[in-house]
């Protein structure tokens, strides 16, 4: 008997060490590092059992070994892990290695061959088959059931304010909810411990089964078989079977006598059907599927949909308690699309929810769902210079790929501004594979996406997020990434709804009430007078044509939701109306002016100069006079010494882009302006091209965003109700960060001459002599010229200094950049325009791409003239003016009341046909002295005109033409790929709402 034994034995070892020196000469030519093997055991030992250790491990030898490294995990398992996208493109990009390798076979018993670990036809098969049950249609049917499960998330959060709570408790269940009502087409409430009971045991086999792939012995499953763990994991299977089929049975007895397979749309997509009745239509129509199929995919689709969205969720929410200034980002986004008072999100408004997508991507980026994922290699793969024999299990190690220093700087720093459109376009397009990528992708992005932004928002809208003090993550991984010691937060309701809610409670309820009646009365009673004397005043005015108005809300109620419509419905104005419109703002009266006959009226008077209320955000040019000859153009020839030296920094940086399909060009634009206007302006460097997150430039942002959003808002226009909103609190804290940069800056440059005028043994100026014709000093920033004129004649305070170097920043930098842009747009689509205006440049400076720009030659450059002015022209840069009447007016016999906002909007007139033949056409020759003649001078004020036209001008002319000029020296602008069109938008200037996209490629 012992003969017997040990015979068995010998054969076994035999067996083992045969299979063992097999694969080492299998994979004897794979050329990449790894960790030295031991015999037999391989490198299984380097990970351990624990599910933390074994994430954290793999992570120890990608730092170690790199992009892509192999591992032995018993005499069987050889597996080559691959975090370099270059080689993972490779492989998830075919369509021959499609099939997940044995590693999935420990989950087969939970999920069977459903869509997720399905093979070869089978997957082909169910893939085509159930693609249609996330088409956009279908989405917007369960988008109802993402707005009813967030806002009961939002509920049960509400109570349990100002406690520590684990998040992760919370949004499982309003994930769960929203799995099962979509997914089964019942009610969560109606059985909400059952589902719950389900999801546990789920978890349980996970687990198991996870550490499972890291032990030689219970890898083996024969003898798994005969362990606990075996008993337990069949148990759950049990149930979870059980569970799926008394749903189908439940689902199925629902249907009898039911129409359930929905209508059908002009797609032949079926609406409102959940999931379950999409599988069971296809079931009783007799195609290809089975009940036990059906059991399958519903199995799949709840652990897919349920375990990756609840616990992303859970570390996003986590991250946002530590980052309270991106929590604030997400409020003022949703402040900014208008949606803090919606109670349903639809699909078309979270898809402007752009910075909730960045944060959530960033979240999905550091704690990616599914950490690793495997493919089996079918045929034969060299990448490069490493061969990969055919059926070698290659490991996708995403969560390792995510924290690659090389790809993602800092990567442990949660930062949302990685996924904005201009830093994703630096990296590989499989750089970033939270969902996989290729034929097998998981087809319910959308469906997560949108789950989780409606979540996102609803949160952020009621509440702050704190964090527990001292606290740190432990992350594991069963199959789902989650945190082993849980979640915890802490909610507060948003300060100025407490303040509120507050006074409210402390005052007298008798009292308040009859201030309320009074006043209501009083507020009754007024609005009555003066539409009456209106009624009198405005009858004139009242019979311009102009759209309906609703009373004491005139046409504000409607007019937009966000700046895009807003642009839109502006140029409508005149289109629909014609060339004098009347528009009611509340009680204020507008008209709105296109005729250039009438605008030379307004704009060449030296009466009616006042900007409407409109502009009370802003002071601008309150010294014209004194401020004139610093735009003289022998100040703007020393300007081009900080345009040379910071447009070698934007040069350098298109260059990383180069023959990328499509890159949005305006972020760079508009920190190289930043750079260039800082310095003109200040003598001070932002350094925003190498650090575009610098407090200013946010600041400078966020404070156009509230003051446009004003105008989209009756009651916000009346200063009175604007400051009683969060947006006013966040507009005063940006008010404050530019003005005390501004203020320091001038400080220490008083400082700076103080010490210099000290240091100076010949007590001559600070600069060099005066231009004796101009009395301009030399190599002068802005700020140094007005405090030139400070220090001789006292003309000017501090404040004053401080209130005209913000003016000179606000007003040259979006201007200049939105012009610059659009103009490389034009250009993309018309090469013919390009040669000839590098050919120009050629001719007249040479043909040294790096060579420093003078003003001299800028103004030699007539065709680039004449291309700039045809893109103010085709984007007015300002698309709209204002100015108040100071008296009555009387105008082809309107009378028009002293008070009265006369709105211009250049780019509807410069859209006028009997001006502008076709319009909507590039053509720069429109601008040749031939084809301006006759044309009428007030038809063409991309920088108004008379009195308070624009100072800066030629400051911005030079801006937009040198870097035009500096970009074409270097590359071919060409168009976008896929086809790019703008969706134009009034922020303050004209902008495009989704970016600037071109392509570039270095000029030869």
């Amino acid at each position: 008997m012992f003969g017997y034994i040990f015979f068995a034995f010998a054969a076994l070892i035999t067996y083992v060490l045969v299979k063992w020196y097999l694969q080492l000469y299998k994979y004897r030519n794979v050329k990449v590092p790894g960790p030295k093997p031991l015999p037999v055991l391989g490198n299984i030992l380097e990970f351990g059992t624990n599910l933390k250790d074994i994430l954290w491990n793999f992570k120890g030898l990608q730092e170690k070994y790199g992009g892509v490294f192999k591992l032995y995990l018993g005499p069987k398992q050889f597996k080559l892990v691959l975090t370099d996208p270059k080689y993972i493109q490779h492989v998830l990009s075919s369509s021959k290695h499609i099939n997940k390798s044995d590693i999935y076979e420990f989950y087969i018993p939970m999920v069977e061959d459903g869509i997720v670990s399905a093979k070869g036809e089978i997957w082909r098969k169910n893939r085509k088959s159930f693609t249609q049950c996330f088409h956009v249609k279908l989405l917007d049917q369960f988008n109802v059931t993402f707005n009813s499960a967030s806002d009961s998330l939002i509920k049960k959060l509400s109570k349990n304010v100002n406690k520590e709570i684990d998040i992760n408790k919370f949004v499982s269940i309003s994930t769960l909810e929203t799995i099962t009502e979509t997914a089964m087409g019942i009610k969560f409430n109606d059985d909400s411990d059952k589902h719950l009971a389900y999801v546990d045991a789920v978890h349980c086999f996970f687990k198991i089964a996870m550490s499972r792939l890291f032990s030689l012995v219970y890898s083996n499953e024969f003898i798994f078989s005969f362990t606990e763990d075996h008993k337990i994991q069949q148990k759950y299977i049990e149930f979870a079977r059980d569970y799926a089929n008394s749903i189908i049975s439940q689902r199925i007895e629902e249907r009898r006598g039911q129409n359930s397979t929905g209508d059908e749309d002009e797609f032949g997509i079926k609406t409102k059907v959940a999931f379950i009745d999409q599988l069971l239509n296809m079931y009783s129509s007799e195609e290809d599927i089975s009940y036990e199929e059906i059991r399958k995919q519903i199995v799949t689709f709840i652990i897919a949909g349920y375990d990756t969205v609840s616990t992303c969720l859970s570390f996003l929410l986590f991250e946002l308690s530590l980052h309270p200034e991106i929590q604030e980002k997400i409020y003022n986004e949703l402040v900014d699309l208008n949606l803090l008072k919606n109670d349903y999100y639809s699909l078309n408004e979270m898809n402007n929810m752009s910075y909730i997508e960045c944060c959530i991507k960033e979240a999905l980026r550091k704690y990616t769902p599914i950490p690793f994922y495997e493919r089996l290699i079918e045929e034969d793969l060299k990448i490069e210079d490493v061969h990969i024999p055919k059926n070698t299990v290659v490991t996708i190690f995403a969560f390792g790929m995510h924290r690659s220093e090389e790809i993602y700087p800092d990567s442990d720093r949660f930062d949302p501004d990685r996924f904005l459109l201009e830093n994703i376009s630096k990296r590989h397009a499989y750089a970033y594979l939270p969902f996989s990528a290729g034929p097998r992708n998981c087809m319910g992005i959308r469906f997560a996406m949108y789950e989780m932004k409606c979540a996102i928002a609803k949160i952020i809208k009621h509440f702050h997020i704190l964090p527990k003090s001292n606290f740190q993550l432990e992350v594991e991984s069963d199959m789902v990434l989650t945190s082993s010691n849980g979640f915890p937060i802490m909610l507060s309701t948003h300060q100025h709804a407490i303040d509120t809610y507050t006074c409210i409670m402390h005052t007298d309820l008798d009292e308040m009430y009859h201030i309320y009646i009074a006043a209501i009365l009083a507020l009754l009673i007024s609005v009555l007078i003066n539409k009456y004397n209106e009624n009198k005043k405005y009858r004139d005015i009242n019979k311009l044509p102009g759209p309906p108005t609703v009373p004491f809300f005139g046409n504000s109620l409607g007019f937009a939701k966000n700046t895009a419509e807003f642009f839109e419905n502006q140029q409508k104005l005149v289109k629909e109306y014609g060339l004098m419109v009347r528009l009611w703002l509340g009680s204020k009266p507008s008209i709105v002016v296109s005729d250039p006959v009438k605008l030379e009226f307004f704009l060449s008077s030296n009466e009616h100069i006042s900007k409407s209320v409109g502009y009370n955000g802003f002071r601008l040019w309150k010294h014209r006079k004194i401020i004139t000859p610093s735009f003289h153009f022998k100040v703007l020839d020393q300007y081009t010494e900080y345009i040379n030296s910071n447009s070698k920094i934007l040069i350098s940086k298109l260059k990383e882009q180069i023959d990328k399909k499509s890159i949005d060009i305006h972020p760079f634009i508009n920190y190289y302006n930043l750079d260039v206007i800082s310095e003109t302006a200040m003598k001070t460097r932002i350094n925003a091209q190498n650090n575009p997150k610098s407090d200013y430039v946010e600041a400078v942002k966020n404070y156009l965003r509230i003051y446009i959003s004003r105008y989209f808002s009756f009651f916000k226009q009346y200063d009175f109700y604007f400051k009683l909103t969060e947006e006013y609190r966040l507009q005063q804290k940006y008010v404050k960060t530019l003005k005390d940069f501004t203020a320091e800056v001038i400080k220490k440059r008083k400082e700076e001459r103080r010490e210099a005028k000290k240091n100076d043994v010949n007590n001559k100026k600070i600069e060099e002599e005066n231009d004796e014709e101009f009395g301009i000093k030399k190599k002068h920033a802005f700020l140094d010229m007005l405090l030139d004129l400070q220090d001789e004649s006292n003309l000017l305070t501090d404040e004053e200094i401080r209130e005209e170097v913000d003016t000179f920043m606000f007003s040259g930098h979006d201007t200049v950049s939105s012009t610059t842009c659009f103009c490389l747009l034009e250009l993309s689509k018309r090469p013919e325009i390009q040669e000839k205006l590098v050919e120009e440049s050629w001719d007249i400076m040479g043909d040294d791409k790096d060579a420093n720009l003078e003003f001299k030659n800028v103004n030699d450059l007539k065709y680039l003239d004449l291309v700039v002015k045809e893109t103010l022209r085709l984007r007015a840069t300002v698309p709209f003016i204002e100015r108040e009447l100071h008296s009555d007016v009387t105008l082809d016999g309107t009378f028009i009341p002293k008070g009265t906002t006369i709105t211009i909007l250049p780019y509807a007139l410069h859209h006028l046909e009997q001006f502008f033949p076709n319009p909507e056409q590039f053509d720069p020759d429109r601008f040749l002295p031939e084809n301006s003649a006759g044309r009428h001078a007030f038809s063409y004020i991309p920088f108004s005109a008379g009195p308070r036209n624009c100072i800066g001008q030629k400051y911005a002319l030079l801006s937009v033409k040198a870097a035009v000029i500096k970009i074409l020296r270097n590359f071919e602008i060409l168009p976008a790929e896929p086809k790019f069109e703008p969706i134009l938008g009034n922020t303050a200037v004209l902008e495009s709402m989704n970016g600037i996209h071109v392509q570039l490629k270095l000029r030869e």
